[in-house]
């Protein structure tokens, strides 16, 4: 078993080759996929756009990895409909996996990071704002690098921590772009697999992980 685990791709219409080899690459190494939110970019098309843009070609490669699929805020369930398992055997909103050595809580952490959204929030597309949101993402990690934004970014306390799930299960999330590990909350941010840089995860058979961040 080798599970691979990413988030905030956040897909358009604008296709990228050299994002979608590496994408397509690492699932086609994994037994196993977990999309951790914001996997297409709601806010700029619609999900009939999504479908049938040149992203699709990633489809069949997930169906055969039964690729988990938990919403993000982007690309929340009440942007789309149940043609999302054209590209997923399972859509949830959290995810729980029990391994021989870990215990993993997925979730894609958008009302408890920054920026942070209530539970009942529901965002309005805005494609003009979003398409000048990502321009400027896109500046910043290409000087900067993926570890642009401040670490505030990922903060929240030992209470806050225990509200969201057990302390003995490693919290996975998403959403601020920033790839983080914290040992003393047992929380890991999966970054932005965006802007030029893969953040990801895998988790061996044994339930071991290990953090990635390169280019593409």
């Amino acid at each position: 078993m080798s599970i691979f685990i990413f988030s905030d791709t956040h897909l358009t219409t604008k296709f990228n080759q050299r994002k979608f080899d590496k994408l397509a690459d690492l699932i086609k190494k994994s037994n196993q996929v977990i999309i951790n939110g914001d996997f297409w970019e709601g806010l700029v098309i619609n999900f009939d756009q999504f479908l049938n843009s040149r992203w699709k070609e990633l489809f069949p490669l997930l169906k055969e990895k039964k690729a988990i699929y938990i919403y993000g805020n982007h690309d929340d369930d009440y942007f789309s409909d149940d043609r999302v398992f054209q590209f997923c055997d399972k859509a949830v909103k959290e995810y729980y996996l029990e391994t021989p050595k870990q215990k993993y809580f997925f979730t894609h952490g958008q009302h408890f990071l920054f920026p942070k959204q209530p539970l009942d929030y529901k965002l309005t597309p805005s494609p003009i704002k979003e398409e000048f949101f990502h321009f400027v993402q896109l500046l910043i990690f290409t000087i900067f690098g993926p570890f642009a934004y401040p670490k505030k970014f990922n903060d929240m306390t030992i209470e806050q921590r225990k509200q969201l799930t057990s302390m003995e299960n490693i919290l996975i999330c998403g959403h601020t772009h920033r790839p983080e590990h914290r040992k003393s909350l047992n929380f890991i941010d999966l970054g932005a697999f965006n802007y030029g840089y893969a953040n990801y995860m895998w988790i061996n058979n044994e339930g071991n992980f290990e953090l990635k961040s390169e280019k593409y």
